[in-house]
Order: C-alpha cells, then structure tokens, then sequence
C-alpha cells in the first residue's frame, strides 16, 4: 500500500501476524488505523510518512517493533506501547512534531538512538524497567517533560538543556553531577505526585 494517498482508513485482521517494511510509507490520506489482536510484528517505516494519522493502538499480541516505523507521522499525537515490547527502536517517532503523549510499557529496557528526535512537546514516564537510554533519544525535544522512576544509564548528552526532567531525590547527585549542564532539572521524590500534575498514568 505505499503511496496510496487515498487511502484513508485501514484494519489490519487478527489474521495477519506481520506487517511488512514500508507496508503503508507515504500513505498522507490514512487516518484511522485499527490493528486487532495477533498481530506480532511491525517492520521498519511501515506507517512513515502518514502525515495524517493522528491516533493508533497497538495490541500486547505486538512483542517486535523495527526501525522509524511512524517516523515523520506529523500529526500523531497519542500512543500507547503494549508491555510486550521490550526496546523502543530507533527513530521510531522521529520528527513526530505533535507527539505530546507516550505511554510505553513496563517490560521495556532500552530506548534506542534518536527514538523521539523532534518531539518538542513529549510528556512521558520512563519508567522502572528501562535500565538504558542510547545517544540522541530525545534529540530536540525541547519542551519535553520526562519522569525518570529510577537511576539509570544514559549515553552521552541526550536531553536538551530546556527540557525538564523529573527524578527521584534519592538519585540527585548523581544526576546532577553527571548531566546538570545539559538539561534543567526539577528533582522529585514521588513520582506519583509529579506524573498526576503532568496528567500521565504510571
């Protein structure tokens, strides 16, 4: 289906069990996309460029997610990884300029290379499962607000300096010696608290 321009709405059957690289690349008309359960697999770029898609649900059935699957989908705004996926893969929303809301599961461990470059306005939690982010994830995401649950280990210089990112106060020096010239942080002992005034779900 890629460059169907016209294709506006698809569901994609329990049926099939893989959707292949580049399976709707270009497709700017689609809109809505239903993917049922049995679904387990999504290839690289399969949904890039859908300038149009704004919302999509992807099922626990899903246990591998490749490369900039919904890179350049401009006008995404919502998602919700399923606790089947373990690595958020590189590029996967980048350059998603809308994407405000990201709830990825809690089986995840890595966030790869410039998984959210562009995603200026993310809000989300990493949440306590994830022990590695990769060089560039958050690449200018400049407003982004981030709840990190747990020490981490973060590769290089990934959060722009007007970014802000909420970690627990048991972990403050350790943040702010490592990563305080790179990023402006407001420390938190309950994440809870802080996840509830940014109006996300842990």
């Amino acid at each position: 289906f890629n460059n169907c321009t016209g294709l506006e709405s698809i569901e994609i059957p329990s049926s099939v069990t893989n959707i292949g690289s580049y399976a709707f690349y270009n497709c700017t008309g689609l809109e809505n996309v239903e993917i049922q359960y049995g679904l387990t697999s999504i290839g690289a770029v399969a949904f890039g460029q859908c300038s149009n898609i704004k919302n999509i649900t992807i099922p626990e059935s899903v246990t591998n997610i490749e490369n900039s699957v919904f890179g350049y989908c401009t006008s995404l705004k919502n998602i919700e990884l399923p606790n089947s996926v373990t690595t958020i893969p590189q590029k996967i929303f980048y350059c998603c300029y809308e994407l405000s809301d990201v709830k990825i599961g809690n089986k995840v461990t890595s966030i790869e290379n410039d998984a959210f470059v562009g995603c200026k306005n993310l809000q989300m939690i990493i949440p306590q499962s994830v022990t590695h982010i990769r060089r560039g994830a958050f690449g200018a995401c400049s407003q982004a607000k981030l709840v990190v649950l747990h020490k981490m280990s973060i590769d290089g210089t990934i959060i722009p300096r007007t970014a802000h990112i909420y970690v627990p106060t048991t972990e403050i020096k350790d943040y702010y010696t490592s990563y305080s010239d790179s990023v402006k942080y407001i420390f938190t002992e309950d994440a809870t608290t802080t996840a509830t005034t940014l109006s996300l779900k842990i």
